[in-house]
């Protein structure tokens, strides 16, 4: 089964990144004119996406915003299933993609029903396509350790310098190469005027973990190779970080080193000469674009820097959390009590477990079911509206008109049901959920979305609508009580 529920998962955290690169590559646009550490640390966000499944759920996650499908992922976290990770086995697959139209396309495509479940006609694309991912990782990483392997034989002959900065005649520009002691490589044709500020470069890589964050930032790559997004951002982030880093050499340094500076960036350019993951070399992530980000740095506005702050803030904020993942619910939305007229709004979110169910209007006399109209209800269903109208001949209370309606063509039911022979009413009770309240659902389960009750003189007791659900008898026991039940029906959690 894991075979099968793999790629959907890993497509899942691709997608996901996916939205939250081309929201920052966006702000990065509207903060071209920013410190460029700003932009560096948004690309966090990215790295985090492509490598963890499940983020903490936030009612104000930019993901609501496109109804992202999301699943409980434990305490307090959700994760993102625009494609359900049991797609191939399900009797009625669908994926709900976050380009609009995309995802209407493939569910017309997928097998259905009978088919889908007796041929498993999924299994063989989905055991294909992830050969195919696990082959183009491998070649990915593969060529990362090769690289890796073929760089650390040219830097046998190198010598210490000081610390832990070395020179070699072997390779051609400076760099920092490895995690958890991370050694200072020069070039020994470097001029003695040039070493001061490419070490400086060098050593504030280190001291702020860059070559941890490269290294994760290309698994991440080797992990998602097939999404050019994940190309973009992979490549956007090294010229960030460069950038940055070029930044706080020049406001150590002062801007006098400016015009040296760029012209050893320009010498050491490293072009493709450094396989991507591999060390962090001072020619790296477009040098003339590095050049022309400081040739602007006299003339920013002392304000970007708080204000870029503050939005790369908010878009951890909105970009990092999950939509919260309720399951199969309805809550109350609104609720409207006139003279004589009683109305609730309930939002229904119905997913993969429950496949529909039935809207019933029943009034209870004298302890029995005297009536009782059905609507059904399908899986398209997101929200029900309830409204009960008091109806009088003269000033004397008949009956009970209930209107339900739904979101759904023809979804609509309207019932009158009048007061049984000789029944006086002096008073009634209507009930309903909170507003906000939300009511988790289960197939087979009872619900009571609304009541009322009648009083004919010996008063009554109102009951809420849970109580009146588990608690048949209550029903029972009253003289006269319209409710409005729902039963829903589909697939338990744990078949």
């Amino acid at each position: 089964m894991f075979f099968y529920t793999f790629l959907p998962k890993l497509l899942n955290m691709s997608l996901t990144a996916s939205v939250a690169i081309v929201c920052i590559l966006a702000l990065r646009l509207l903060l071209r004119s920013a410190p460029k550490i700003v932009s560096y640390a948004l690309w966090g966000i990215v790295l985090f996406r492509l490598l963890c499944p499940v983020s903490l759920s936030w009612g104000f996650s930019l993901y609501s915003l496109g109804n992202a499908p999301a699943a409980d992922g434990g305490v307090l976290t959700s994760s993102i299933e625009y494609i359900p990770p049991d797609l191939v086995h399900q009797e009625h697959p669908s994926v709900a993609l976050p380009v609009p139209g995309v995802g209407e396309m493939v569910n017309e495509m997928l097998p259905q029903g009978e088919e889908q479940l007796v041929a498993d006609p999924l299994e063989a694309p989905m055991a294909i396509a992830t050969y195919l991912w696990l082959a183009g990782a491998s070649a990915m990483a593969g060529y990362g350790a090769v690289s890796y392997l073929r760089l650390r034989k040219k830097l046998v002959t190198a010598s210490l310098l000081r610390d832990n900065i070395y020179r070699c005649d072997e390779i051609a520009v400076p760099f920092v190469l490895g995690l958890v002691r991370p050694n200072i490589y020069l070039p020994s044709s470097i001029p003695q005027r040039e070493l001061p500020y490419i070490i400086l470069h060098e050593q504030h890589h280190i001291r702020r973990l860059d070559p941890v964050f490269k290294a994760l930032a290309f698994a991440a790559l080797c992990i998602h190779w097939f999404n050019p997004l994940v190309w973009a951002a992979f490549v956007a982030a090294a010229k960030d970080m460069e950038m940055s880093c070029d930044e706080a050499v020049i406001k150590q340094m002062g801007e006098g080193i400016l015009a040296d500076y760029a012209a050893s960036l320009l010498s050491l350019a490293t072009g493709r000469r450094i396989a991507p993951g591999m060390p962090l070399a001072f020619g790296e992530g477009d040098p003339q674009g590095r050049i022309r980000n400081l040739a602007g740095w006299g003339g920013r506005k002392a304000w970007l820097a708080p204000l870029a702050v503050l939005a790369c803030a908010g878009a951890a904020a909105v970009l990092l959390t999950n939509p919260i993942a309720l399951g199969d619910h309805t809550v109350l939305v609104d609720s409207d009590f006139f003279a004589h007229t009683n109305r609730l709004t309930y939002d229904v979110q119905l997913g993969k477990h429950i496949t529909g169910g039935t809207i019933q209007v029943e009034q209870w006399a004298g302890g029995t079911c005297v009536k009782s109209e059905p609507m059904a209800m399908t899986q398209e269903v997101d929200s029900v509206a309830i409204t009960m109208v008091e109806q009088y001949q003269g000033s004397t209370p008949v009956g009970t008109s209930v209107q339900i309606e739904t979101n759904e063509p023809d979804g609509n039911l309207q019932a009158y049901l009048p007061h049984p022979d000789g029944f006086s009413s002096v008073g009634r009770a209507f009930k309903g959920y909170e507003l906000g309240q939300t009511v988790e659902l289960s197939p087979g389960q009872e619900v009571i979305l609304a009541a009322k009750v009648y009083d004919s003189g010996s008063g009554i007791r109102v009951f809420n609508c849970e109580t009146l659900a588990a608690e048949p008898e209550r029903l029972e026991n009253a003289d006269l009580m319209v409710v409005v039940r729902a039963v829903f029906s589909g697939e338990s959690p744990a078949s």
